[in-house]
């Protein structure tokens, strides 16, 4: 009997395993049907929330962009290591200062494995560590009498090697010019990839407190909050992070630079006090865009400015301004806690309205999924694009 049963399975297997993978196939089908619905929902319903603020519905804005200019030779970075012989890295480790072979491999390694958003700056340039175009630009402000001031670029001055003292008066010229600039202009400042922690303290001291506006990734946006506590700034963050975790860690950093905004105004007697509370906090991520927006305050259109940067997240990525549904994929969860505080109320993706908006205290909050591009065309720039579509319908 045992081996006439062992016969009959040795006959019969090959039917069984053909019967096993009709059923598989059969099964599959309709899930992969349905994702393929999902992400077009998805993508219909976060193009209809962008095109609820046309440009054409408002009078054009003017925005005044400073203070880096310079012209960036995008490569593959695996490629090229490959090509000029750099071999894999057998410990990733992160070097402030890299001397050699060995520490790029070694640091490359380090931020590339968890697939970290970082900065691999290699520049001879001494025109914007300096910021050579200030003073110009200072004289053409006025003039121009724009809308919106973006500071961006600074990243260039990190790990320079400056004369003692001589970044410190720079960026002390810089918070002159934004606290000089008309109250009624909007000032953004667009945060980097930052190593060196004594930038990072210049920034809170002479840029930060007079911006209206911070946008930033899922990186800077722990290292800040470390900083505005007192603490170290972290070189390598969770690259994936939770909605909650990023959520908590933002409304962290609006109360901790608007209670020391409250703290400056009572007492103004320094040159570079807090002038301006923060009333715009953009945070993007691989995953969602978040952004927290002060009620009353000069940003409109939050929900389609969150829409529209998730939008571009995946169309810069992708290097196409159409959007393939079958090139992108959803890696936000499915339903996200908006704190990680425990009874916290749980919000679901829903497929018609993939924003989700909510007020707190004197703030709103919005939420929007990223269509992820499964093809990247490209990633460096990424974040400015993004955070440009999220500003260019709130002024």
């Amino acid at each position: 009997m045992e081996g006439g049963g062992r016969a009959s399975w040795v006959k019969y297997g090959p039917l069984v395993s053909l019967f096993v993978l009709f059923l598989a196939i059969w099964y599959r089908s309709p899930d992969r049907g349905v994702l393929d619905d999902r992400l077009d929902t998805v993508l219909s319903s976060l193009l209809r929330a962008e095109r609820k603020v046309g440009i054409n519905d408002v009078a054009r804005p003017k925005v005044a962009i400073g203070f880096g200019g310079c012209v960036d030779l995008i490569v593959d970075a695996v490629s090229l290591l490959s090509k000029i012989g750099i071999t894999p890295a057998d410990q990733p480790l992160h070097h402030d200062v890299i001397d050699s072979a060995e520490q790029l491999s070694q640091s490359f390694a380090y931020f590339f494995a968890p697939g970290a958003a970082a900065e691999y700056i290699v520049h001879s340039d001494d025109h914007n560590p300096y910021l050579a175009s200030m003073e110009e630009f200072a004289k053409k402000l006025q003039d121009f009498d724009p809308d919106l001031l973006v500071v961006g670029g600074l990243q260039m001055m990190d790990n320079f090697p400056f004369q003692s003292g001589e970044r410190g008066a720079l960026l002390s010229r810089l918070a002159e010019v934004l606290v000089s600039s008309s109250p009624t202009i909007g000032v953004h400042f667009e945060m980097a990839s930052f190593v060196e922690e004594s930038i990072m303290e210049d920034l809170l001291y002479y840029v930060i407190p007079h911006a209206d506006s911070l946008g930033m990734n899922e990186q800077e946006l722990p290292n800040l909050l470390s900083l505005l506590k007192g603490s170290n700034i972290t070189v390598l963050s969770d690259p994936n992070p939770r909605v909650a975790t990023v959520l908590d860690q933002m409304r962290e950093v609006y109360r901790l630079v608007n209670q020391r905004y409250k703290d400056a105004s009572a007492q103004a007697d320094d040159a570079h006090a807090w002038s301006k509370p923060l009333t715009r906090l953009h945070v993007h991520t691989l995953a969602f865009q978040a952004m927290i927006v002060t009620r009353g305050s000069q940003w409109k259109n939050t929900m389609s400015a969150t829409a529209k940067a998730s939008l571009t997240a995946n169309r810069h990525v992708c290097g196409s301004n159409d959007i393939d549904p079958s090139k992108a994929r959803l890696i936000m969860d499915d339903s996200f806690s908006v704190s990680r505080r425990e009874g916290s109320q749980r919000i679901a993706l829903q497929e018609s309205r993939p924003v989700s908006c909510w007020e707190e205290d004197d703030y709103e909050i919005c939420v929007a999924p990223v269509l992820v591009c499964t093809e990247v065309y490209q990633t460096a720039g990424g974040g400015d694009n993004i955070s440009a579509a999220g500003l260019v319908l709130q002024i």
